[in-house]
């Protein structure tokens, strides 16, 4: 499903050790189609002793593998989705109700400090203002041990962020893993939940490149269908489900918007020098679709189809068994 939607390459966002030895047979038969990286989901509030020696016994960390099937790290939770996110103000329609934090802020701190202790990479889940506090807290506490710059952690999502917020992301060198379909179908609960000013911070994907911070652009399947060129539309236009257009200071041209999703995106597995763009000597990772992107009309550009998927050269999708890659 996810090659007849143009899918090359997935970063798999919260997942198990057993999840892992289901690619690792998929792997070693010859059947992965589609570039795998791994991100293995803990639980930051168990035992500090009993995660320490969960990651010192675990005989990997992040970048174990090749360019079919890698690890990219640990994934945890700070923050519930749009309706539990833990903020620094109270909801609108909810007085006293700030959200559901994922734990504690010294519990986040120790799990961060021990998985850059151990070599893994790490990737947050925080929508609200309040749960970037708390892992901006933690990630800089890590900072302290070892420098994560240079390291690609990442902010997963990030729908509400504040300027001094940003600055911070900046200097730890962190990465912004976002995805439109937040900004297309959720506008309604933003609003009920958080009020205008809040929502209308929602993905500010303008302000977040002017600061030279990198943004890479995902779907948050299996929430939502990997529609990429509907995403894509939703980025150049922004437009909501409901017809509104939110923030158009904040839009993609449609060239940004291309590399949102391949090159910038390849940037987050440090594999930007080969794949994400088709040049001499790159992964012949390619999809061949029914309209030119940068030429038909903008409305037009959420019904662009893939028409023929590659991954390394071999053809893992065709829409048409006539077409001939």
């Amino acid at each position: 499903d996810l090659a007849a939607a143009g899918v090359t390459s997935v970063r798999s966002a919260a997942d198990s050790p057993a999840g892992m030895r289901g690619y690792i047979t998929l792997h070693n038969r010859g059947e992965l189609i589609l570039r795998t990286s791994v991100t293995i989901r803990i639980n930051p509030n168990m035992p500090a002793a009993e995660l320490e020696k969960m990651l010192k016994d675990t005989p990997a960390s992040s970048g174990l593998g090749d360019d079919m099937l890698n690890l990219w790290g640990i994934k945890m939770v700070a923050d519930g989705g749009s309706d539990l996110a833990f903020l620094r103000k109270d909801y609108v329609n909810r007085p006293g109700f700030r959200g559901q934090p994922g734990g504690t802020q010294e519990n986040f701190i120790n799990a961060c400090r021990l998985c850059n202790k151990y070599g893994w990479r790490v990737g947050i889940h925080c929508v609200g203002d309040a749960a970037v506090d708390m892992v901006l807290n933690a990630y800089e506490a890590a900072n302290k041990d070892d420098s994560i710059v240079g390291k690609r952690w990442a902010i997963e999502h990030g729908y509400i962020l504040h300027p001094e917020q940003m600055d911070r992301i900046k200097q730890l060198g962190l990465l912004m893993h976002s995805q439109t379909w937040h900004l297309y179908n959720l506008r309604r609960n933003f609003l009920q939940n958080y009020g205008p000013e809040y929502a209308a911070m929602s993905h500010p994907y303008r302000e977040l490149l002017n600061r030279g911070i990198p943004i890479l652009g995902g779907t948050d399947w299996s929430l939502e269908p990997s529609d990429n060129f509907k995403w894509m539309w939703v980025e150049i236009t922004r437009k909501t489900i409901d017809g509104e257009v939110v923030g158009i200071d904040q839009k993609l041209t449609r060239e940004e918007s291309l590399r949102f999703h391949t090159i910038w995106a390849a940037y987050s597995t440090f594999e930007e020098n080969v794949k994400g763009s088709l040049e001499p000597g790159k992964l012949a990772d390619l999809v061949v679709i029914s309209a030119d992107f940068l030429k038909v009309p903008e409305d037009d550009i959420k019904e662009i189809t893939p028409l023929v998927t590659m991954v390394g050269g071999r053809v893992v999708f065709k829409k048409d068994a006539s077409i001939v890659p």
